[in-house]
């Protein structure tokens, strides 16, 4: 992230108060993690940017995050503009199984 902001207020994760991050990301990381990337081959001059959220609980283990990419280009003489939101929540922290077959 290229600039973090922190929350004035904590919110609940499930049963965990976490506190806010969000910021956005450095133009290499939102190329990264942008989730369509076969489509940047068909696209000119291509825009990429992105945003991350992401609540940590008080031990510092991030409970949830959001992360936004928004893209603008021009695919077969159309200009086009797309939002990607991808949200993650992580429940049951300490509570793996595993089984050995």
């Amino acid at each position: 992230m290229t600039k973090i902001e922190k929350a004035a207020d904590k919110e609940k994760v499930g049963d965990a108060e976490c506190t806010v991050y969000s910021g956005p990301l450095n133009d290499d990381a939102a190329e990264a993690t942008f989730l369509l990337k076969g489509l940047l081959g068909v696209v000119e001059d291509s825009k990429i940017s992105a945003t991350l959220r992401t609540w940590v609980d008080g031990e510092g283990r991030p409970r949830r995050w959001i992360l936004k990419h928004e893209a603008s280009g021009t695919a077969n003489g159309q200009e086009f503009a797309l939002t990607i939101t991808w949200s993650v929540e992580v429940e049951k922290i300490d509570a793996t199984e595993a089984t050995v077959p």
